[in-house]
């Protein structure tokens, strides 16, 4: 549109002559200075930083309110409950879609966590007592999934919490039989020994038998199919590959066998005897007449009593004082409904509430993140309230002593009763709790007087007491990201160098140590300054030699950067898994681990004879001397085998000095205690193959003090690396599983074969995927997928349910082994058998 301008005369007439004068000009733009440019993009800035601010403070807000309404949701009182026969505790969380198929990843429950879960119920004053579950099988499926070595960690989980809570809250094991019809329950009898009372159903059994190592031999059956092994070792003890070269037992196999049973047995009478004060003769004699019925059981002092599980849990009452206020409640509520014309409700239940160790471990978790008791209750505003109350609190107490004193000669009467609504409360609810069966058997075993002696020494200590805590609070007013911490990384099942394929490496069950992944993130803890320890949680029974020297390299650098490493050894930790604990500090292990293997096994399958007996010919053209070592249809030449022998002397060699090098041994030492040989923890530690007995958290402990760390956990902060991160599937199916349970919906009838069969061909082809995806990754054909798939479906159906369970061990080696084709392994199927089959 153009601007005109009228310059004739006779505007109204019309008559008069118009002129169009040109466009007027546009309007100069408008010049912006720097500092105009400036206040407008920073006010803009501001805007959005406070915006930001703002959802971050609502948003920081909302979660604690969430951890604050789920942690005020549970009860006043009740009873922690941890049921072993449905839970799968693992050193981690598989939170692979995989486990999701197999149905494993709902029921999962870190150790670590556990540990936690339990330190935290210790503290905790709304807990009134444990109840420990355990299924009635036998063997592993009973505790949990556990070892022996993972039952003595739990056994000293349980036993933690009966000191922290004392009288407070009795643990109470339960399991409708341990071991029925005379299955091997002695590892979940161990773990379940670390509670005060031990029960069991009138119609059960306990089956204490001992321990039993069975070696299953396949040379026969090659030599009947015409498959020759041919595998090489070093040295004698090495037995790896005698399940395919060998028909029985060697006398070194069986000189270590013999030896390992022996001090595990002795493990366990001493446990047993010390947890339940019987003498060694008396579990002695119960373990040759087991099984025995629960009757028999209790009159020897294995058993507390023989009740069912609605009897036992009746036991946890809850204390008067809560009683009365919900009867005072209930009281007031039918008031009105009569007032109103309703029906009566049901007065208040006198037996405690459960909560399942699940649901309590999630509201922790949930406190955890949202910062609850830690630094982000010390807000500036939140710590002058604190100040505040801190002061009135000292002048209520100087008020407190001062009529106290002024009042003594009238203690004996209602004065007692009025010393503090709080301590009253606790005091009826323990003497409530006393009067309870389970109570005699915890000051029995000594919890009640080891509680009361620590609460006399913290009564003594007085300004130490008060300095200590003031450290502390200062030290959880340290901001979260700014603490110091202690990186825990976890290696679980069969090393491989890596890539790892889908559903981990061959035999792992679904795990597996990726070297090719691990060894980065142990650099870039070597790198981050707020790290100051790291402690590795091994529980392998090795694999790869390349990829146990991969790791064992980046275990060397985080300690070259000057940063303590401590290695945690689970149920097994052998050959391979002793190749990488050998670049630690410090190695702690549970009595019953399975260590040690220092030895080499290679080999391979000639299956010439078994092609040609089913007219399958087999020809080749190579250039190259050696192309063909490795080739399933040919012997090897005596140049290839003295090649190979030189190989596996070198990294013989190679592993006997890395091992001198961090046990501070010379390698002729060390060389006297390889060969091969598996050694207990016991044993390890007495030959110096470790330093310490203990789990998990001692060797954090370890690790905070070689890095002058305080212990308190508020202080520094122990972190899982990496972090896990579980898919959107697997919460949901752990959601489901947990709910289903607290809805009793979970059966044991029905769909046994179909779901046995689902299961069998699920693991079926996660192995042969896994078996196929390794084999393409070297280049090499892999034609073993639907033997697999086949193999583990059928097994279900064909064979009997225990002899399918005793034959998964040997399904593991060989897998394992066979896995290996084209590797020199590290690996100790010795100890992987053992720790499979001990219950």
């Amino acid at each position: 549109m153009a601007w005109t301008r009228n310059t004739g005369g006779g505007g109204s007439g019309g008559g008069g002559a118009t002129a169009t004068a040109a466009p007027l000009p546009p309007p100069p733009p408008l010049t912006r200075t720097w500092w105009g440019a400036a206040k407008t993009y920073s006010g803009r800035g501001l805007t959005l930083f406070g915006a930001s601010a703002l959802l971050s403070a609502a948003g920081s807000a909302y979660v604690r309110y969430r951890a604050r309404t789920a942690d005020a949701g549970l009860p006043e009182e009740f009873v922690l409950e941890l049921d072993l026969a449905r839970l799968r505790l693992v050193d981690k969380v598989d939170a692979s879609p995989l486990a999701l198929l197999r149905g494993e990843a709902a029921a999962q429950v870190a150790l670590p966590e556990l540990q936690k879960a339990l330190e935290a119920a210790g503290k905790d004053g709304r807990v009134r007592g444990l109840l420990a579950t355990f299924g009635s099988g036998g063997g592993r499926e009973s505790v949990g999934g556990l070892g022996l070595a993972g039952a003595q960690e739990l056994h000293g989980m349980l036993h933690s919490f009966r000191l922290a809570a004392g009288a407070r809250a009795p643990t109470v094991a339960f399991a409708p039989a341990f071991g029925e019809a005379g299955g091997n329950a002695s590892t979940a009898y161990l773990a379940a020994t670390g509670c005060a009372s031990v029960y069991a159903q009138p119609s059960g059994h306990v089956s204490l038998t001992g321990f039993e190592a069975q070696g299953l031999f396949a040379r026969g059956l090659l030599d009947k199919w015409g498959v020759k092994p041919i595998f090489f070792t070093r040295e004698e003890y090495k037995s790896a590959a005698n399940v395919f070269t060998q028909c029985g037992f060697t006398d070194a196999h069986r000189a270590n066998t013999v030896a390992l049973l022996s001090c595990l047995s002795e493990q366990l009478l001493s446990s047993v005897a010390a947890a339940r004060r019987l003498t060694h003769s008396v579990v002695t004699d119960a373990i040759d007449a087991a099984p025995l019925v629960p009757a028999s059981a209790a009159s020897l002092g294995l058993l507390d009593g023989v009740r069912y599980r609605d009897q036992v849990t009746a036991q946890f009452q809850k204390s008067e004082a809560l009683l009365a206020r919900e009867q005072k409640k209930w009281a007031a509520a039918e008031r009105w409904r009569g007032l109103l014309g309703s029906a009566p409700s049901t007065p208040p239940d006198v037996r405690m509430s459960r909560v399942p160790l699940q649901k309590y471990l999630a509201v922790q978790q949930l406190k955890e993140a949202a910062g609850l008791g830690s630094w982000a209750d010390d807000t500036p505003w939140t710590a002058g309230w604190a100040a505040l109350g801190r002061m009135l609190s000292r002048r209520e107490a100087a008020a407190g002593n001062a009529s106290s004193a002024s009042g003594k000669a009238d203690a004996s009467g209602g004065g007692g009763s009025g010393s503090g609504g709080a301590g009253g409360e606790s005091g009826s609810a323990d003497t409530t709790s006393s009067e309870r069966p389970e109570q005699t058997a915890d000051r029995r075993n000594g919890s009640g007087a080891a509680s009361g002696t620590g609460a006399t020494k913290r009564g003594g200590k007085g300004d130490d007491d008060a300095a200590a805590s003031a450290a502390a609070a200062a030290a959880a007013r340290v901001p979260l990201h700014k603490r110091p911490r202690v990186a825990v990384m976890t290696l679980s099942g069969s090393i491989m160098q890596g890539p790892a394929p889908p559903g981990g490496a061959p035999g792992g069950g679904g795990r597996s140590i990726d070297a090719a992944t691990l060894a980065p993130q142990l650099d870039a803890l070597a790198r981050d300054p707020m790290v100051k320890a790291v402690v590795v949680r091994i529980n392998s029974p090795g694999g790869s030699a390349l990829g146990s020297d991969t790791l064992h390299h980046a275990l060397t650098r985080v300690r070259e950067s000057g940063k303590p490493v401590v290695v945690s050894m689970g149920d097994v930790a052998a050959s391979g898994g002793m190749f990488i604990a050998a670049a630690a500090d410090h190695i702690v292990a549970q009595p019953a681990t399975l260590t040690g293997s220092i030895g080499v096994v290679t080999g391979k399958f000639n299956v010439s004879k078994l092609l040609e007996d089913a007219g399958i010919a087999t020809d080749s053209v190579k250039v190259g001397g050696n192309v063909d070592m490795l080739s399933p249809f040919k012997d090897l030449s005596p140049e290839q085998e003295a090649a190979i022998q030189a190989l596996i002397d070198t990294i013989y060699s190679d592993f006997v000095e890395k091992v001198a090098a961090g046990r501070k041994k010379t390698a002729a030492e060390v060389r006297a205690l390889a060969k091969g040989r598996v050694y207990t923890g016991t044993q390890a530690l007495s030959v110096g193959l470790v330093d310490q007995l203990g789990g998990l958290s001692d060797a954090v402990a370890a690790a905070k003090r070689a890095a002058g760390l305080p212990l308190d956990d508020a202080a520094c902060a122990v972190v899982e690396f990496p972090p896990r991160k579980e898919g959107l599937l697997v919460r949901m199916a752990r959601v489901a599983a947990v709910s289903r349970q607290q809805q009793g919906e979970q059966g044991d009838g029905g769909g046994g074969g179909v779901s046995e069969l689902a299961a069998g061909l699920v693991d079926g082809y996660v192995a042969a995927m896994a078996a196929a995806a390794a084999a393409a990754a070297q280049g090499k054909p892999y034609g073993g997928g639907a033997v697999a798939m086949l193999a583990g479906a059928a097994a279900p159906l064909l064979l009997p349910p225990g002899a399918a369970r005793g034959l998964a061990p040997l399904a593991g080696v060989v897998e394992r082994l066979m896995a290996l084709d084209g590797q020199v392994g590290l690996y100790s199927a010795e100890a992987d058998v053992m720790a499979a089959t001990l219950s």
